[in-house]
């Protein structure tokens, strides 16, 4: 299950949580590259193949410069089969920086919805 409304989304996790509200941003990295290595920063590679450019003790990492979004989590889904219900687990308190709280609400509640419609427990399409 994905769901995604502007820049908030509930997604599946594969970690020890059910699933995961993230929010999108501008990937600020993206694009950027050869423009970083011109200022005089240097590719360097990493013991697991992978690179990332760094200068004055700051290191970006390749797959900063892939994609035009990066996100973060806002909090977890937990099921909770005793209850039965949803729990809502924050991540410190990143829900006090949300932007626009009736698009973070709006996924969440479709989210739990989907959830408890499907038994807790089944995978379904993307929303």
């Amino acid at each position: 299950m994905k769901i995604r409304i502007n820049n908030y989304e509930c997604r599946k996790t594969n970690g020890s949580y059910d699933y995961e509200l993230i929010k999108w941003y501008p990937n600020t990295y993206y694009g950027t590259e050869q423009q970083m290595i011109d200022e005089g920063w240097e590719k360097e590679t990493n013991p697991n193949g992978t690179w990332s450019l760094s200068k004055d003790h700051k290191h970006v990492h390749e797959s900063c410069f892939k994609h035009h979004e990066s996100a973060y989590v806002i909090a977890f889904l937990e099921i909770n089969h005793k209850e039965p219900d949803i729990n809502l687990i924050t991540v410190g308190s990143r829900m006090l920086d949300i932007e626009d709280m009736n698009d973070f609400m709006l996924v969440y509640r479709l989210a739990v919805e989907k959830i408890k419609n499907n038994n807790y427990d089944k995978e379904e399409e993307d929303f």
